[in-house]
C-alpha cells in the first residue's frame, strides 16, 4: 500500500475535513450504514466533470449522494505561475481545489454562517456530511460502468493513488427542475451576494446547479482562505473574485431574464465581462 493510499484512508477516517486552516465539514453520522443505490441522477461525461450524483436510501431515508472522481493535487495549481506553483504545496492545493474538499469547505462556511445567525434562510441543499464508500459500494458503482479516474492508467500519480477510498458527500435530495422564475432568481441573487460577502466564491453559476432556487453544487467553489486567491497574479485573483455576479447575469441572459433582473448594472457588467475574458 502506497503512502498516498495510507494518507487518504487516514483522512477519510477523520471527524472533519479538510485538515487545513478554514472551514470544515463533519463526517456523516451514519457512515457505516448500508447504502441502497436507487437511481443515477447525473452522469459525468468522459472527462471534465467532477462527480456522479445518485439518489440513494440510507436507513430508510432518501438522500442525494455525490460521489467524486479522484483529483491530482498538482492540477489545482494551474492558475499559478511556475514559480508560485513551487511555493504552494500539493497537499494544500488538494485541500483547496479538489472538488470534494471544495464542497467540504463551502458547506463548512455555510454552517459557520448559520451558527453565527448570518444565514437565516435556506440557500442551498442541506449537506449532512462526508463519507468513504465501502468496498461493496465501490463494486456496485464499477458494475455500472463508472470510472472515477480521468487520468491515464500510466499516470504516475494515479499509479500511486489507486486503492484510495472513494469520497462522497451526503446531501438533501431536492426534486423538481432547474427552471428559473423571477421571484426565485431574486432570492438566488441575494443568497449569492451573501456567500460572496463572507468569502465563498461559487464560480460555477448556471441553471443546472440550482434546484428549486437552491444551490446544489459547490465542487468548483473557492472559500477564503484560498491558495489561488492568495498566490495567483493580482489581475487573475481579482477576476475570479468578481466572477459570480458576471456568471449570474450570463445565466439570466441565457434564459431571457436579463431585462428583469441583473446582478451588475449594465455598464459594470460589460466592464467585468471584458476583465474576465482578459484574466489570463
Amino acid at each position: 500500500m502506497s503512502d498516498i493510499v495510507k494518507a487518504n484512508r487516514k483522512l477519510l477516517a477523520a471527524d472533519k475535513l479538510p485538515p487545513c486552516k478554514g472551514p470544515k465539514l463533519r463526517a456523516f453520522e451514519n457512515s457505516g450504514a448500508p447504502i441502497t443505490f436507487i437511481e443515477l441522477l447525473e452522469r459525468s461525461e468522459p472527462s471534465g466533470f467532477q462527480a456522479y450524483v445518485f439518489k440513494v436510501s440510507i436507513k430508510s431515508r432518501i438522500y442525494a449522494l455525490k460521489v467524486f472522481k479522484f483529483f491530482k493535487p498538482a492540477d489545482g495549481k494551474r492558475y499559478l505561475t511556475t514559480e508560485r506553483q513551487r511555493i504552494v504545496k500539493d497537499e494544500l492545493a488538494a485541500f483547496h481545489c479538489d472538488p470534494f474538499y471544495a464542497e467540504c469547505r463551502a458547506y463548512g462556511r455555510i454552517e459557520e454562517l448559520k451558527e453565527q445567525g448570518i444565514i437565516t434562510r435556506k440557500l442551498a441543499a442541506e449537506c449532512y456530511g462526508f463519507l468513504a464508500l465501502k468496498p461493496q459500494e465501490e463494486e456496485e458503482i464499477n458494475r455500472m460502468g463508472i470510472s472515477l479516474w480521468d487520468l491515464p492508467e500510466d499516470d504516475d500519480y494515479r499509479r500511486r493513488a489507486e486503492g484510495s477510498p472513494v469520497r462522497a458527500i451526503v446531501k438533501e435530495f431536492v426534486g423538481g427542475t432547474s427552471s428559473l422564475r423571477l421571484r426565485t432568481c431574486k432570492h438566488m441573487l441575494k443568497s449569492l451576494r451573501l456567500l460572496n460577502e463572507y468569502g465563498l466564491i461559487v464560480r460555477d453559476i448556471k441553471a443546472d446547479n440550482y434546484k428549486a432556487g437552491l444551490l446544489i453544487d459547490f465542487g468548483s467553489a473557492w472559500t477564503i482562505p484560498h491558495c489561488i486567491l492568495e498566490w495567483a497574479p493580482k489581475h487573475v485573483a481579482n477576476a475570479w473574485g468578481g466572477v459570480d455576479p458576471v456568471r449570474f447575469d450570463e445565466m439570466l441572459q441565457d434564459h431571457n431574464m436579463s431585462f428583469r433582473l441583473r446582478a451588475l448594472p449594465n455598464m459594470k457588467y460589460q466592464m467585468k465581462l471584458r476583465s474576465w475574458k482578459l484574466r489570463g
